[in-house]
């Protein structure tokens, strides 16, 4: 089982020796250009987050962040349980392995874990030293409690994982077939998290264009003062973060992990061991449907088999098609918050 284990991280983190080293290094640097802007704005929105609310320090504002964090990794968990235990791609190769499918079942568990785990100290660790540095707390205890509070970053979300998978799974073999479904539903998605990022930037503008936030600054204390309440369990991580009540909070997230994570890996097992046993045993399914001819022209069936081609291949329909349909949200968003920038500049002869 290690040794599959090891294949699977292999496959997942390694690097082929004889892959393309030009597209390796763009990949890099547009990883490292992504990572520093996205820092860049961690430290600035910190900072700008402590001048403007009044009456939350340091701690508090941390599980802002924390929380951020921990609805990232519990994506992630969703993602990997489902793609690795539900719908595995290499099902009919890892099935002759010499495993049973439990040892398979726990491998793949613990395969999300680990890569949780990574997951966690790349985007947790940078993210928090950001705020550490916006905020003045990076300390030698600081540090510690950042590499402490990153090994408990996955338990919470892994352990949600097991359980949301099962519905997420149900509802993608609903839409297994409804791509136009789930275009629409990627869309929206793409355009809140762009409405989303465009708030946050005109919340930087207005504190460095007027030197105050007061305008928007009643919605983040009601977000702080809901984050900071004692049954949101990113308080737990902030208390691993600053070293207060260290030993409560990794007891509470060791028991609600263990909890959980039993509750999930029960209804997980049978859930694994039926679709494991329908992909192995039912063969291929013919695809049968009746087809008429029409008249069309020439243009008009090859723009007609174009725009099926797109909407049918899930890489054309989400990069290129609802990009595209998505693009005049971000048109909209962006002009106004430079509209609003010009004319704190130059007036309104920027229109």
């Amino acid at each position: 089982m290690l040794g599959f284990i090891r294949l699977q991280m292999k496959l997942r983190w390694g690097r082929e020796s004889g892959g393309d080293k030009k597209s390796a290094v763009l990949s890099v640097a547009m990883g490292v250009l992504t990572i520093a802007v996205a820092l860049a704005l961690v430290y600035l929105f910190t900072g700008v987050l402590q001048e403007g609310v009044s009456g939350f320090g340091a701690q508090e504002i941390s599980v802002l962040f924390i929380a951020v964090m921990q609805v990232v990794l519990a994506v992630t968990g969703v993602g990997m349980t489902v793609r690795w235990m539900f719908r595995p791609a290499d099902l009919k190769i890892t099935a002759r392995f010499p495993l049973s499918p439990f040892q398979i079942f726990l491998a793949n568990l613990l395969l999300v874990y680990i890569n949780l785990q990574i997951y966690a100290a790349i985007l947790y660790i940078p993210v928090m030293l950001a705020f550490g540095f916006a905020l003045g707390t990076v300390t030698v205890k600081f540090v510690f409690g950042l590499l402490l509070s990153t090994v408990f970053a996955p338990m919470i979300p892994f352990a949600l994982s097991t359980l949301i998978s099962l519905p997420v799974m149900f509802l993608m073999s609903v839409l297994e077939h409804r791509n136009i479904v789930k275009l629409a539903v990627f869309i929206v998605v793409l355009a809140g998290f762009f409405v989303l990022y465009n708030y946050i930037l005109t919340f930087l503008a207005d504190y460095f264009i007027y030197k105050t936030v007061t305008d928007s600054v009643g919605i983040w204390e009601k977000i702080l003062k809901a984050l900071n309440s004692p049954f949101d369990l990113s308080v737990c991580l902030q208390g691993l973060l600053f070293f207060e009540s260290a030993g409560k909070s990794a007891g509470i997230l060791l028991g609600i992990f263990a909890a959980v994570s039993a509750a999930g890996i029960a209804l997980a097992k049978p859930v694994y061991d039926a679709v494991r046993r329908n992909a192995l045993e039912s063969g291929g399914r013919a695809f049968r449907r009746r087809t008429r001819l029409n008249g069309d022209g020439v243009f008009a069936a090859m723009f007609k088999h174009e725009f099926k081609e797109i909407l049918r291949t899930r890489v054309y329909a989400y990069f290129y098609l609802g990009i595209a349909v998505a693009t005049p949200v971000m048109v909209f968003f962006c002009n106004r918050l430079v509209d609003e920038v010009g004319k704190a500049q130059m007036g309104d002869m920027i229109s």
